[in-house]
């Protein structure tokens, strides 16, 4: 369990207090999430399948919506109340990656990218949560795929 193991405990508290906390998000597990006016943000780590205590910690982020005036999505699994969500990649932020992996020695540098790819994720919600609240009303979709190619470059 990736809890057991200190390097990935100390990744996450230094996430929550240095990143997550100080923007007003509140934590759940691996999940953090902040409301806004019309709509919250979240952002999900999902540890990979493949990890084993012989090799660093892997993840993946993801990044969600939830419309506090639309009902819960049903079924209401893996990324539970976010109506629509995707995972993190280089067309939402220039600092994704397709995965992480926490090294203890490297992680400074991986919060900072994390806060990056925060940073960037942000703005983009804040500047299409509306066009992505539409859409997904008109027809609900559990992954963002509302988050085209089109939509993103507007």
């Amino acid at each position: 369990m990736a809890s057991d193991r200190p390097e990935v405990s100390a990744f996450f508290s230094e996430l929550h207090s240095g990143i997550f906390k100080p923007r007003g998000y509140s934590k759940l597990r691996r999940t953090f999430q902040k409301e806004e006016d019309s709509y919250a943000m979240a952002f999900q780590f999902q540890g990979s399948d493949w990890n084993s205590a012989l090799s660093p910690w892997r993840f993946y982020l993801n990044a969600g919506l939830r419309f506090p005036d639309l009902p819960r999505r049903n079924p209401d699994r893996d990324f539970p109340t976010i109506h629509s969500w995707i995972r993190v990649g280089s067309t939402l932020s220039e600092w994704a990656e397709p995965h992480y992996e926490v090294v203890e020695e490297e992680q400074k540098l991986l919060v900072g990218k994390i806060a990056a790819v925060v940073e960037d994720c942000q703005r983009y919600f804040a500047a299409n949560h509306e066009l992505l609240r539409q859409k997904y009303a008109l027809k609900a979709v559990s992954y963002l795929g509302y988050l085209d190619e089109a939509l993103m470059k507007k």
